[in-house]
């Protein structure tokens, strides 16, 4: 769980007071974060095939575009961003994402990071029924010890593939049932969303 410290050194005479940042100047900041292709995936991905992995990256035709996907196997891994996919949120709970929020616009991002949150719930629901096996990573998790977070992939890869090899023993499934779902927008599958409507909430 993570840990929100607070300084407890006492502000220096003539210090510049903090004051949050202009709701205008966060947004631009937001959109420089990169959606995809990121240093975190790159360096698992690069993990991932020297263990002799071979894989698709950032698949659209697998249902909330997996980062990494193995689609003959269904595991699907996404590199999830701690700020964007909401990590306080998720292991502190509403108030420490509130208090670690440096903005005067703060519901606004409060909002945007529950819809993201929401967001991948759905992705993994989705996914599962379909068959797939999901592995969400935080991406500092990946940058501290990428070899262990690609081994914990490749545990999980190594493990439907001898259950792929049992099953060709037994009656093949129907095509349908290992067809992957077919894409559709994220947005018009959340709770009162209006399919076709702009969504201003991002899947990253």
């Amino acid at each position: 769980m993570l840990e929100h410290r607070k300084s407890t050194t006492p502000a220096k005479e003539g210090s510049p007071v903090y004051r949050p940042r202009a709701p205008e100047q966060t947004s631009r900041l937001m959109e420089r974060v990169r959606s995809s292709d990121t240093f975190a995936e790159r360096l698992l991905r690069s993990h991932l095939h020297r263990m002799g992995l071979r894989y698709r990256k950032n698949v659209k035709t697998v249902f909330g575009r997996p980062d990494v996907a193995f689609c003959g196997l269904r595991v699907a891994v996404f590199v999830d961003g701690d700020y964007w996919h909401g990590r306080i949120l998720q292991q502190s709970g509403l108030q420490a994402l509130n208090e670690s929020l440096k903005t005067s616009n703060r519901a606004f991002w409060v909002r945007k990071i529950q819809q993201n949150v929401a967001r991948d719930n759905l992705v993994n629901g989705e996914l599962e029924r379909a068959g797939w096996s999901v592995v969400r990573v935080w991406e500092t998790d990946v940058k501290r010890n990428p070899a262990l977070v690609a081994a914990r992939i490749f545990g999980l890869v190594s493990s439907r593939r001898l259950v792929a090899e049992g099953c060709l023993i037994s009656e093949r499934a129907p095509e349908a049932s290992r067809r992957a779902p077919k894409p559709q927008k994220i947005a018009d599958l959340l709770p009162g969303a209006h399919p076709g409507r702009r969504s201003y909430s991002k899947l990253l």
